[in-house]
C-alpha cells in the first residue's frame, strides 16, 4: 500500500468535507468549520499548510440529527450509535472505498475497516455555574485520559503504521495487565454524562464535552449564529463567533507558530494508505 501524502489526504479531506456540506444544507442541518480548520479558513482561506484534518462542530440538536439521517454514495458516517465497538464520544465521516488507516491509537474495535475521516463534534449545552462547569470538565479531562491508555491497551500491533508503534502496542499487550473494562463502556458512561448535560433546557451556554485535551470555557448561545467563510475556494458555514472562540483556543491566531510547530498534527500516531 502507498501511503497518503499531505496533499492528497487534504484533498480527500475536502472532499468528504464537500459532500457533508452539502448533505447539511439541503436538509437544513446546521455545521460549522472548527478549531484548525476554521483558522485555516480565517488565516490562510484553506487548509494551514501544514494540517493534515478536517474538524466540524455541531450543536447536539443538529449532531442527532446528522447520525441518524447522513447518507452518501462515497462515504459513511460512524458513532457509537450506529458502531457498537466504537472508542470515542463524537462522529468521524470515513472513506472506507479508496483508503485504509493504521493507527497505534485505535478508535473502534476493528468490526469495520475505515480509511481517512473528518471528525464531526457535538456541542452541549452545559450549566451556566462556572464552577460546576469546571468540576465537570475537570473530571471529564481525567476520564479522557484514561480512555486514551485504555485504547492504546486494546491496540493491535498489526493496525500500527511504524515500527516505533508496533513496539509501543507490543509492550501494553505483554508487560502491562490490560484494564478490567473495554474502551466503548468508558465511551457509553461520557455519553451518558453529555446526555444529562443537555437537559438543562434553561440554560444559555454551552461547550465541547466530547473531546477534553484541554480547557474550555462555555460559550453563551450567541456566538454559535452562522456565517460563511471561503476555505479553498469554497463557502462554507463557521460559527458567527469564531474571532472569540479561536483568541480562546489559539491567542493571536494571525500570528504564524514557529517553523519548528508546523507540522501536521495526526501524523505521529495516524498514517493513511491507498488500497
Amino acid at each position: 500500500m502507498k501511503e497518503l501524502s499531505l496533499k492528497e489526504i487534504q484533498a480527500l479531506s475536502l472532499e468528504i468535507l464537500i459532500d457533508v456540506a452539502q448533505f447539511c444544507e439541503k436538509n437544513g442541518i446546521h455545521y460549522s468549520l472548527a478549531y484548525g480548520t476554521c483558522l485555516g479558513a480565517v488565516r490562510h482561506k484553506g487548509f494551514i499548510p501544514w494540517d493534515d484534518d478536517i474538524d466540524v462542530q455541531m450543536l447536539r440538536e443538529d449532531y442527532e440529527r446528522f447520525a441518524r439521517t447522513y447518507r452518501s454514495e462515497r462515504f459513511k458516517f460512524f458513532d457509537s450509535s450506529n458502531m457498537k465497538d466504537c472508542w470515542i464520544p463524537f462522529g468521524r465521516v470515513c472513506d472506507c472505498e479508496r483508503t485504509v488507516s493504521k493507527t497505534n491509537i485505535p478508535w473502534h474495535g476493528g468490526t469495520v475497516q475505515t480509511g481517512l475521516w473528518i471528525d464531526i463534534f457535538p456541542v452541549d449545552k452545559v450549566t451556566a455555574d462556572h464552577d460546576a462547569y469546571e468540576s465537570l470538565f475537570n473530571s471529564l479531562v481525567a476520564e479522557y485520559d484514561l480512555l486514551n491508555r485504555t485504547r492504546k491497551a486494546f491496540a493491535r500491533p498489526s493496525d500500527c503504521a511504524t515500527r516505533k508503534g508496533r513496539v509501543k502496542v507490543w509492550k501494553l499487550n505483554h508487560l502491562h495487565r490490560r484494564p478490567k473494562f473495554r474502551p466503548e463502556v468508558l465511551v457509553g458512561g461520557r455519553n451518558e454524562v453529555m446526555r444529562l448535560t443537555n437537559m438543562q433546557k434553561e440554560s444559555q451556554y454551552y461547550s465541547v464535552l466530547c473531546c477534553t485535551p484541554q480547557y474550555e470555557e462555555c460559550k453563551h448561545e450567541s456566538l454559535f449564529g452562522i456565517v460563511r467563510l471561503e476555505f479553498e475556494g469554497r463557502q462554507f458555514e463557521c460559527w458567527s463567533g469564531y474571532d472569540e472562540m479561536l483568541r480562546q483556543n489559539y491567542g493571536d491566531y494571525m500570528q504564524l507558530p514557529p517553523v519548528s510547530h508546523r507540522i501536521p498534527p495526526q501524523h505521529s500516531y495516524i498514517r493513511f494508505y491507498w488500497k
